[in-house]
Parts: structure tokens; sequence; C-alpha cells
């Protein structure tokens, strides 16, 4: 059997079973065979006009043949002949809707594709950058020589766009999430007692993915964001954080895990059913006038915006990528820690200017703690209120360094914004009746879930009032509800909601310095 090797310049180290499970590399054949069904279906179609068009053609001429030409039939010519040329321009303007369509989803898999090859090429340049660091520090503990400080911050910042980015993996918060994640889980299978909602399970999704920046951090949310609501697609919105929520664990089989879910011919499954994962993300972004605003997505295959279709990730993947990310957090304590903290303080002017960033960052993170102390800002196993002295001071520390997570979480403000929607959307939803699954009746009140909650919130006025897209997508959520309006004989109440009835804390945004 051959040994899973987490050497720093093996590309089995770290998060390398995130890299699988979650396909930060698109998969070109699967691509090239959508093409080609994209392809097939406009050439059947242009066969299909081209062959109808042709029998009309022949019906006619051979009408003309058999019946000769007269004023009346001239008419009738002229008549047939304009109703050709109208079905031969309907189906070339169908052919070209078709190609145009077909040609839009080729290109926006071809970009996937090329975004995909880039990060895969930004990814091998931060895996050589942190395989040289290593040898400049191996080289310096061997001669007893000082490494050139600037070289080793150089080095730092080639790891910092990719995977491998050793100022978020010497974070003591990224390490204690990491380690939490890995004690839930085992904890949870072992006792098959399942929480999925546990804080250190979706902190520690974040910290293997999300907390790396990600594919889609810092960049502009267009109509290409097919899960984003469309009042968010106008190109004026900043995404800033992606956090983990709604993770799913379930039995899956082999064939679940194959490209479309196809056994290929003349193979049978085999094994028992497997665990995967999948989840949600809750994106948060900032608008023109810095507003927050959220969405929940499914988690892709290569954190792609281009589709919805959640990914399903096998668990054992999951802890191979935990595995290679422990061993290398180990490595990088053990060898290269502290020679990257003393050079980053370098660059930071010297041990006085350090302590005086640190002072700062302890004035930040108290702030912070204040004004959420129910939050979990910080740690997966901690609210804010919990942190004692001694981790106020080492996240602050952390923080002076540029070490640990690149952006906070939002799921707090995120949680306030679902519930105050449901308190703005009382008065649309108070004559409305699903069936109940007891008795079949209108009598149950109709049930969103929160992405459905967030959607609608990005339609309504800034004072919370309903908009007219508010009270249009409320009509068609409530249609596929089956939904029924007890007062109104089946429609929707067109006056307003009321304004916001409640204030939501001004609670400080936790962003951190990049």
């Amino acid at each position: 059997m051959a040994r899973r090797s987490y050497y720093p310049s093996s590309v089995g180290g770290f998060a390398d079973g995130f890299t699988q499970g979650f396909g930060l590399m698109q998969d070109a054949e699967n691509a090239r065979l959508d093409r080609q069904m994209a392809q097939s279906e406009i050439d059947a179609t242009a066969k299909y006009r081209a062959d109808t068009l042709a029998e009309d053609r022949r019906q006619f001429d051979e009408g003309t043949r058999q019946f000769g030409i007269t004023n009346k039939r001239e008419q009738d010519q002229f008549d047939a002949e304009i109703e050709i040329k109208k079905k031969e321009a309907e189906g070339a303007a169908s052919l070209r809707a078709a190609q145009l369509s077909a040609a839009n989803v080729a290109e926006a898999k071809s970009k996937a594709e090329l975004d995909a090859l880039e990060r895969e090429r930004v990814n091998e340049e931060g895996l050589a950058a942190m395989a040289q660091l290593d040898q400049v520090i191996k080289t310096a503990q061997r001669t007893g020589v000082m490494p050139d400080l600037q070289v080793i911050n150089d080095l730092i910042e080639k790891t910092r766009p990719t995977k491998f980015d050793l100022s978020v993996a010497l974070g003591k918060d990224f390490q204690s999430d990491i380690a939490n994640f890995v004690n839930a889980l085992s904890t949870q299978f072992q006792s098959g007692n399942s929480d999925l909602s546990d804080p250190r399970l979706e902190m520690g999704i974040d910290a293997l993915i999300h907390s790396q920046g990600g594919a889609l951090i810092g960049s502009t949310i267009t109509d290409a964001n097919v899960n984003a609501p469309e009042e968010l697609q106008n190109g004026q919105y900043k995404i800033i954080s992606r956090e983990a929520v709604n993770i799913d664990i379930k039995e899956q089989g082999v064939s679940d895990h194959l490209p479309n879910g196809v056994m290929p011919e003349g193979r049978e499954q085999q094994g028992p059913p497997r665990l995967a994962a999948s989840a949600d993300v809750l994106v948060t972004a900032e608008g023109p006038d810095g507003q927050l605003v959220h969405y929940i997505a499914p988690m892709t295959k290569g954190r792609s915006a281009s589709t919805g279709e959640r990914v399903q990730i096998p668990v054992n993947s999951i802890f191979d990528g935990v595995g290679g990310t422990a061993v290398m957090i180990d490595y990088l304590n053990k060898n290269m820690a502290e020679p990257i903290k003393a050079a980053k303080k370098e660059a930071l002017g010297g041990e006085a200017a350090f302590q005086q960033a640190v002072s700062a960052q302890q004035e930040a993170v108290v702030n912070i703690i204040a004004a959420n102390e129910g939050g979990r800002t910080f740690r997966s196993d901690k609210t804010n209120g919990e942190l004692g002295p001694e981790d106020i001071q080492r996240i602050a520390e952390d923080r002076a360094l540029g070490l640990g997570r690149k952006q906070g979480t939002y799921r707090e403000e995120a949680s306030r914004e679902i519930m105050q929607t449901r308190l703005d959307l009382d008065p649309l939803l108070k004559d409305q009746r699903v069936k109940d699954p007891k008795t079949g009746k209108p009598t149950a009140m109709p049930d969103f879930s929160d992405a459905e909650i967030l959607k609608l919130s990005a339609t309504l006025n800034r004072n919370g009032t309903p908009s007219k897209a508010t009270r249009d997508l409320l009509r068609v959520m409530l249609e596929r509800k089956g939904a029924v309006e007890i007062n109104r004989g089946g429609r929707l109440p067109l006056s307003g909601a009321t304004a916001r009835k409640i204030s939501v804390p001004n609670v400080a945004s936790h962003r951190f310095p990049t």
C-alpha cells in the first residue's frame, strides 16, 4: 500500500483531502461532455426544423404542379410562400437562440475551467514557495546563520493567495478550530448522536475552506452568481465572507459519487453505502454605501457561482483532509513558526512596533466582545464572553502579525436579519395557510427556510416595508407551497407591511486585517 505523505513539499500536504472533496479543479471531462450534449441538442433542433420546412416546401410544390396557377391559386401560393418564410424565420430565430444559450453555457463552463486551472497554477506556486521557505529555514538552522528575514516575508506572501497560506495555518484560531472540528466530528460518530448545527463543525469547515479567502472572496456579484438574489446582481455588491451552514451528513451508495450518479455499463455497485457530507454557504456581501446583505447558497463543486448543485463530499475525504492539515500544523509549529513570526515582527518595524500593534488589537478585540458576548467571533468552542485574558492576548498577537482568519463571522448578523424579516412579513402572511400534514386541511402557517427569508429580505424597502418585488416573489413562493388565503379569496394583500418594529443591535463588523 502506498504511504500517504504529509511533508510540506508533497501535494498530499495541507488540506489535500479537501482539495479532492470540494473539487478545487473542475472536471474537464464532464465539462467536455456537457458542451458535447449542448451541441447535440442544437444539431437535433436544427435537423428537425430543416426536415419540417422541407416537407412544407414539398407539399406546396406538389400542390402547384397538380392544380396549375390561377389568380386565386396565385394568392394561395403567395400566402403559402409567406407562411413558409415565416416558419423559416421563426426556425432560424429559434436556432440562433439555442446556439446563443449553448454558447453562453459553454462560455461559462470554459471560464470556470480556466479559473480552476489558474487557481491550481497559483496553488502550485504557493506550494513551491512553502517548500523553498522550509529549505531556507533548515539551512539557517544547520549553519547557525540568521536567515534573510526579507526573503522569508517574500516567500510567505507567495503563499497568501493559495490554499497553502502560511499566515492562516499559523494562526491559533485556525489551529483551535481544526482541533475542535476533529473532536466534535469524532465524538458524534462514536456516540451516534449527531448535532450538525454544532458551531465546532461549522467553524471547522470555515477554517478549512473559507478562512483561506476562497475563490469568491472579494469578487463582485453579477448575474453569473446564479444563487444570489436578483436585487444583488447589479455589480454593486462585493462578497466579503462565506461561511458554512446547514451541514448535512447522510448515507450514499457508490453510484452517488460517480459522474452524473451513473454506474458504468457492466459494473455492479459493490460495498455498503458510504457517508457523504454537504452544506450550504452563508454569503455576506457589502453594498455601495457599506450596508451588509446576506444570502444562502449551496456549497458547490469548485466553489462555482454558476451552479446550484450541492456538492457531496465523502466523509473519509474530510478525515483525510483534516489529517493532512493537522500534520502540517504540527510541522509548521515545530520547524517554521518562530522564524516566520520573527520576520513578520521585523516587517512591522521591530519589537516595539509589534507591542504597540498588539495593544491596539487588544482594544479592538475587547470592543468586539463587549458588542457581542454571545457570539463566537474568535473560537468555535468558546463564546466571546467566555474568553479570558490569555485568550485575548493570544488573539491580539496573532492579529498584529496578520496570522489566522482573513475575515470574521457574520452568522449573528444574518440570524438577526432573518428574525427581523420574518416579523416584517407577518402582515402579509397572517391569513395564508397550507395543508396540515396530519389533517390535510389548510390550517398550517407557511414555513419558509432561512434561504427563502433572505431572498425576500433582499427585496424589502430600506425601512423594512415590502416592495412590489417582495409581494411578487412571496406570491410565487406561496403558490409553490400550495398556500391559500383564508380571508381574501386566495389573493395576497396589496397593502404594505408596517415599518420595522424592533431595532437591530448595531454590532460591530468583525473584519480582520488581510
